[in-house]
């Protein structure tokens, strides 16, 4: 069988006789029959060397070899016509010649089937899954010849130098054939297609192929080079990919769908292949025989088996934290019967010297810690699919390609949280709370990062706790705000997608869809008339709900016209509005202005308050004085808007620690305003006939920023502030969340919340579902779902798998273990159709 370059020689060769046939109609015009005695002798040493190449190719008895013989044969008696001087109808000559070169032509292009040559050209075979079942299409295809070549690559140096280079030839599975690239001449083969996983050439800070195989000078050497990205995505496309040298050079790249290619230029789109990805391949149609397990594996096994990834890009990014987090995990089966196989990701100890040599001790002493786990495993093989396969469920990072194996095998994935590295006392823990309404002597809350509206008594017990239908279950604030309207609770959104309305006679909820999605959106609301108007934080307008029609109007007015006043994007205003008869106030995050809105009219005027560099991240108002806190800096302002005075409040307590966005929240006792801490170390209070500044002497017995143990991690001081009457103020501290009420004697009084995970209105299952873009079905760590409830629930052997593989279908085509097979035939199709052959 011919090679395709063979065959369009072959073809070139036809036609040079065509060009002969024309100049011997010419010629014999002229009456020159020397010169057509001479083509006549070329055409027929053509003739033969055709033939000739043919039978050394197809063997004999070829269509096309048969009609070369008769070619010949007509040659050779027009030959001796024009020998004898008898050759004179020029135009019947041409015709005979023309009929049997077109009869050659179509025997050669029809009759004549093309041998293709693949080369598959795998740098690191941890990563060759993402080439082989495109590799075993080709192998098993009679009409091609395919080739394995593994790469060399070289480690860089800290200054980017080229360090050890690397074969890793003699690593392949034993079913896979290897060619030593030494031993394969590109500029001699010239392959039909040429398949790579490294996108990278020079731009690699980690590795660095070979540069004889860099992509710019593969393209010299063959006709179709194809790029499969070496990675497996859950729906997103990384940016920072389209700008690589395989985008250029590439003729076809690989995606696993056609959402991919939005995140591509549009001068690359056109090369996108959009069939899936061979990684899913390897794994969906992996079958493990027990020979294949290490006999120390065996032998170690017991219980359930986790698998934890650890990679690269959180070595980068977290450091010490993440290396941490792998010792965390350790001792989370330390005293367990079940099985950890920690597999590192190929490159981390390559990386950690090149890039984080300051991290080689502390990374020792973690692999260390591995060695007392009783039932641990730490893979170093080269093949991934063995512990894949053995494994009950996935533990370790979102950003890992690895993540999505387990994924379209339908087992567990729990990603893990780096800042997350003990294990707490959820029982004793007290629940996270940003904003509440008091209703008679209960307190109605949403659980600040769980989907969980509570109903809390005076004690602090949690005595009905319910879902709200159509959000994230954990890791949001969902809500800013909680107002009560007759009958129904209004949750004003925060992170969550609609506004819920609980009504508190049904117990039932029912969503107010949002015009614009996106997080951040509101922090403070209020209600007038029954009405609500939410005001924005990240939201691009002013919201107001009607709470009788459950309409919501928008207004973009006042934004726009504070776009040109504020000195940057962000924000809009966080906790600094407030509602004084129908004049809604709002300081400005971003600039030193309040809006003032007539709620009756609609109208608003915008009045600038302070130093042109001032900012308000919090502000208080009663009867025509208002005190506002920076958001940048510690400044205290004091405004009456009835004299226009303006004014600074200074005389902080001698202890007082606080340089910006001192101040949370504020309320009124008396004649005094009390000042909650966001970054501040104490409570203070403003006299409102002095302005003088004291500390509050209720004593915690903490320093405000200290927090009782890790569990309790927000970076907020203070979480909630709200006036109960004229004597008392609620609130939530960081230091361990839960209720504090302020007296006005300065007394406080501490309220526990506490929800266990039994009298969570959702069961652990339910907390798996899309995490992100990238993640189409997956549970993350929280404070709350820790590896041990993870472990536990890995047990009760409820997990979803078909809902799960099903969530991964949307985001890969072909994912029935075809992909390779649909690639390798794609590419010949176009090959042909390209060469035309």
């Amino acid at each position: 069988m011919m090679r395709r370059m063979q065959k369009e020689q072959a073809i070139d060769g036809i036609k040079l006789l065509e060009q002969a046939h024309r100049e011997i109609k010419k010629q014999m015009e002229k009456g020159k029959t020397e010169i057509v005695m001479d083509l006549l002798r070329q055409c027929q040493e053509t003739a033969i060397e055709l033939g000739q190449m043919i039978e050394e190719t197809e063997g004999e008895g070829t269509v096309s070899v048969g009609l070369l013989e008769d070619y010949c044969e007509l040659v050779y008696q027009i030959y001796l016509k024009a020998q004898r001087g008898s050759l004179s109808n020029q135009y019947q000559t041409y015709r005979n010649l023309h009929r049997l070169y077109l009869q050659i032509e179509n025997s050669i292009k029809r009759d004549i089937r093309i041998r293709i040559e693949a080369v598959f050209l795998p740098y690191k075979v941890s990563m060759w899954d993402s080439l082989e079942s495109v590799w075993k299409a080709a192998d098993e295809d009679e009409s091609c010849d395919a080739y394995v070549v593994p790469i060399p690559y070289y480690d860089k140096n800290p200054d980017g130098s080229l360090g050890d280079m690397h074969d890793e030839g003699k690593d392949y599975p034993s079913y896979v054939p290897v060619t030593d690239y030494r031993s394969y001449d590109f500029a001699i083969r010239r392959p039909d297609m040429v398949f790579i996983h490294n996108p990278y050439d020079y731009c690699n800070h980690v590795t660095c192929v070979h540069p004889f195989f860099f992509t710019e000078n593969l393209k010299k050497y063959t006709d179709l080079l194809v790029y499969i990205p070496y990675f497996a995505s859950g729906g997103i496309g990384a940016i920072s990919y389209r700008d690589l040298p395989y985008c250029h050079y590439a003729d076809y790249i690989v995606t696993q769908s056609e959402w991919y290619s939005q995140f591509f230029q549009k001068n690359v789109r056109k090369k996108l292949l959009p069939l899936g990805t061979p990684k899913f391949d390897r794994i969906l149609n992996s079958h493990l025989e027990d020979d294949r397990i290490p006999l120390k594996w065996k032998q170690t096994i017991t219980g359930k088996v986790f698998f934890l990834n650890t990679s690269i890009k959180g070595v980068l990014q977290h450091g010490e934290q993440a290396i941490k987090k792998m010792i965390y995990i350790f001792e989370n089966f330390m005293n367990t019967e079940s099985t950890l196989i920690w597999r590192p990701h190929p490159l981390l100890e390559t990386t950690i010297t090149s890039m984080r040599p300051h991290l080689r001790p502390l990374y020792e002493r973690a692999k260390q810690k591995f060695t007392e786990v009783p039932h641990g495993i730490l893979d170093l093989s080269p093949d991934a699919s063995i512990a894949i396969n053995i494994s009950d469920a996935y533990i370790g990072e979102r950003t890992s390609s690895m993540v999505h194996l387990f994924g379209v095998l339908g087992k567990p994935v729990f990603l893990t949280k780096m800042k997350i590295t003990e294990n707490y006392d959820y029982e004793q823990a007290n629940m996270e709370i940003f904003c509440c309404a008091v209703v008679g002597e209960d307190i109605w809350a949403p659980a600040g990062d769980r989907n969980c509206l509570m109903k809390i008594n005076k004690f602090g017990e949690v005595e009905e706790a319910y879902q709200i239908p159509g959000e994230e279950k954990q890791g949001k604030i969902l809500y800013g705000e909680i107002l009560q309207a007759g009958h129904k609770l209004y949750l004003i959104p925060f992170d969550a997608e609609a506004i819920a309305v609980f009504d508190m006679e049904t117990m039932s909820f029912e969503k107010i869809a949002l015009r614009y999605p996106g997080n951040g959106k509101f922090i403070k609301a209020h209600l007038y008339h029954n009405c609500i108007y939410m005001v924005p934080f990240s939201y691009p307008c002013l919201a107001r709900l009607d709470c009788s029609s459950h309409k919501v109007e928008y207004d973009k007015r006042i934004l726009e016209e504070m776009k040109g006043l504020q000195k940057e994007e962000g924000g809009f205003s966080y906790n600094g509005s407030v509602l004084i008869g129908n004049q809604l106030y709002m300081a400005m995050y971003l600039s030193n202005h309040v809006v003032i809105m007539d709620l009756e009219t609609g109208n608003y005027e915008v009045q600038q308050i302070g130093e042109e560099d001032d900012n308000y991240s919090c502000m208080w108002g009663e009867d025509g004085k208002f005190i506002l806190g920076s958001n940048e800096g510690r400044k205290l302002t004091f405004w009456n808007q009835e004299t226009g005075e303006i004014k600074e409040i200074t005389g902080y307590p001698d202890q007082w620690k606080g340089d910006t966005r001192c101040f949370y929240d504020m309320a009124r006792m008396g004649d005094e305003v009390y000042l909650f801490p966001y970054t501040g170390n104490k409570v203070l209070k403003v006299s409102l006939n002095s302005l003088k500044i004291s500390e509050v002497s209720a004593n915690s017995g903490h320093e405000e920023s200290d927090r009782k143990n890790g569990y309790y991690s927000s970076p907020i001081n203070y979480l909630m502030v709200r006036k109960l009457s004229e004597d008392r103020i609620l609130t939530q501290s960081a230091y361990e969340y839960g209720l504090t009420i302020f007296h006005r004697n300065e007394t406080t009084e501490n309220i526990p919340v506490r929800l266990s995970w039994e009298n969570m209105p959702y069961h652990d299952e339910e907390l798996f579902g899309r995490q992100g873009d990238n993640l189409p079905w997956a549970v993350s760590e929280t404070k709350l779902y820790s590896v041990k409830m993870f472990i536990r629930y890995v047990y009760r052997g409820i997990h979803d798998r078909k809902r799960q593989k099903k969530e991964y279908g949307k985001i890969s085509n072909n994912l029935d273990g075809s992909c390779g097979k649909k690639i390798y035939e794609e590419i010949v199709k176009r090959l042909e159709r390209e060469k035309k052959w």
